[in-house]
């Protein structure tokens, strides 16, 4: 749960990558990375809510002429992803090769407008953090930053099973909410499939590949240019 929240999000940032790994281990990485074999080479790609910079860096790794841009509310975390990146001497920061922009996607999203259009959207552990018309309005926004045959790759948290099959997921899911309702001001309180406000916007599912017994998820989505159209 990358949260994109202006508010209260660089208070988690500085343990943010520690409790990820003691909670999960490299799951969520590897959820993060699962699909970019199945992607095509982007020429620019935009990543909302990245962290501190490891899922950039294996993307500029397998497509080092990759416009990346990183976009995360979090000042924090946008300046850790930053200097990951320089020190590895994975991009230039700013220039050629990547560019970091501080944008709360649901309350603040003008810095959104300016950009070119991306033919690959990433939401690594991010639309979790919104529900009901905030998690549509967050697509929306991201949906109009893409070309019309864009594709989109989101990895997160898999929406609970009914029943029995689900009680691990939802116990997860009530313990992920109520931590980062309280430490980042995430209002969100269940994880929601955004299956149809992709669709809604042309995008079709292409591959998925589910870890961790199903609780994590990774879709790839590809946009149909005559469907987007219909859509926008």
């Amino acid at each position: 749960m990358s949260c994109d929240d202006r508010s209260g999000f660089d208070r988690v940032a500085p343990v943010y990558g520690i409790l990820e790994r003691l909670a999960f281990g490299g799951a969520l990485q590897a959820t993060r990375t699962a699909l970019l074999s199945e992607v095509r080479p982007p020429q620019r790609a935009l990543i909302v809510g990245e962290g501190e910079g490891r899922l950039a860096e294996a993307m500029h790794e397998r497509w080092p002429e990759t416009r990346l841009v990183i976009v995360d509310a979090s000042a924090v975390q946008l300046e850790r992803a930053r200097r990951r990146l320089a020190r590895r001497g994975s991009a230039r920061c700013d220039g050629a090769e990547a560019q970091f922009l501080r944008v709360d996607v649901l309350h603040a999203p003008e810095g959104l407008c300016a950009l070119e259009p991306c033919d690959l959207i990433v939401t690594p552990f991010v639309l979790d953090c919104f529900s009901g018309d905030s998690l549509r309005d967050v697509v929306d926004r991201l949906a109009h930053c893409a070309t019309p045959r864009a594709q989109w790759l989101h990895a997160d948290f898999a929406p609970a099973r009914a029943g029995l099959r689900g009680l691990r997921q939802r116990l997860w899911h009530r313990s992920l909410y109520a931590f980062f309702g309280a430490t980042a001001g995430v209002a969100a309180r269940k994880v929601e499939d955004p299956a149809s406000h992709l669709e809604r916007h042309g995008f079709q599912r292409r591959c998925s590949k589910h870890l961790r017994a199903g609780l994590l998820v990774t879709n790839l989505w590809e946009r149909r240019e005559s469907v987007s159209r219909m859509g926008s």
